[in-house]
């Protein structure tokens, strides 16, 4: 609650000082590093009151829900902001205020989830944050190849959309909007799904198929623009598998009695990498010539493969939840079986059975 309190300064700014941005800077930095406080701790918080045998399902439905609302909610902030006069700071004033009175409805949903009493509350060492068990550290080094690789074209996606390719801001929205709703309605699905085939094999495929992403856009041109929506739907897709299990396999490969600390440290080490990879791949795209390639669609290039060939190092991680291995064949059939009416099929069969049981 004390960062969220942030989001209230931040409203007020622009009416209190002659130097609202610097301010601003330093208010959204204090309301980051207090939130970045937390996140350990709700790290090893949620891993505690979740059933393991659930994990998937739960995560899935709640980052469901966040992107649905998220989505939805933005649209309002928008359509809001349009009623005021763009020089106006009353209507992004009151918006923060909002967000900071809905932030506080949810510390007080937070307050009534009850820590397991048996969880182990002994003190540790600095150092011991740092001792990571072998699979631990060898996920890490993944983990931080793979988001080298995923920064090193990430940024350049709007500007190869907007400079290279032409679209106007509309079809830009609608780009992302695709992306963001794909990711939204594959969550569920991939809730349920690691939960039965295990969080590893997901995570492989989606990270293979997070490379057809940055590769897909080395083919397409002014002319062939209308391909970004199948890959802008892939790429929702497959994120929403990677983003899941990879916070699974975190979950898995920790310890629990120093989770927090270790989880701590895991993100502040994938963000060495966060930092490092637009700036090498800046450099790429400004100096490098490669077989008549160069520019962003070099970069593009370069971040698929680099993408592909980290996935293939989670092979040799174990799957933890899933004692039963499945074939990579059955587990991507099983990503792209999306049947909106098997949900009702599967209602009416469990309808039916619990009738015939009644009787």
């Amino acid at each position: 609650i004390v960062g969220r309190l942030g989001w209230v300064v931040v409203a007020f700014v622009p009416f209190l000082t002659d130097r609202p941005l610097l301010w601003l800077v330093v208010v959204y930095a204090y309301i980051r590093l207090v939130e970045l406080l937390g996140e350990p701790g709700w790290v090893a918080l949620v891993a505690d009151v979740i059933p393991e045998r659930v994990r998937g399902l739960v995560f899935g439905k709640r980052n469901m829900l966040i992107g649905l609302l998220g989505f939805v909610a933005s649209l309002l902030a928008g359509f809001y902001l349009d009623l005021f006069p763009k020089e106006s700071f009353v209507g992004f004033s009151s918006l923060f205020i909002t967000g900071a009175v809905w932030a506080f409805l949810t510390w007080f949903c937070v307050l009534q989830i009850q820590e397991p009493q048996e969880r182990n509350h002994g003190h540790h060492l600095f150092a011991d944050a740092f001792s990571f068990s072998p699979t631990l550290l060898r996920f890490s080094g993944v983990c931080a190849v793979f988001y080298f690789a995923v920064m090193f074209a990430s940024p350049f996606f709007t500007v190869y959309m907007l400079r290279d390719l032409g679209l106007s801001y509309k079809w830009f929205v609608i780009a992302g909007g695709i992306a963001t709703l794909a990711r939204v309605f594959s969550q569920f699905h991939f809730g349920r799904l690691v939960d039965r085939v295990g969080d590893r094999s997901v995570a492989l495929v989606c990270m293979v198929g997070s490379a057809l992403v940055p590769l897909s856009y080395v083919f397409i041109t002014r002319d062939t623009w209308f391909l970004i929506i199948p890959a802008q739907i892939v790429s929702g897709v497959v994120w929403a598998g990677v983003d899941l299990a990879i916070f699974n396999l975190l979950l898995d490969y920790t310890d629990k009695s120093r989770r927090a600390a270790q989880s701590a440290v895991f993100n502040m080490f994938i963000s060495v990498f966060h930092i490092i990879g637009p700036l090498v791949g800046g450099w790429v795209a400004d100096t490098m010539l490669v077989a008549g390639l160069r520019g962003i669609p070099l970069v593009f290039l370069i971040a698929a493969v680099l993408r592909f060939g980290t996935s293939m190092l989670l092979i040799s991680l174990p799957e933890v939840r899933v004692k039963q291995e499945y074939s990579l064949g059955m587990v991507i059939r099983q990503i792209f079986s999306l049947h909106p009416s098997k949900g009702f099929e599967t209602k009416i069969s469990s309808t039916s059975k619990r009738c015939l049981n009644h009787k």
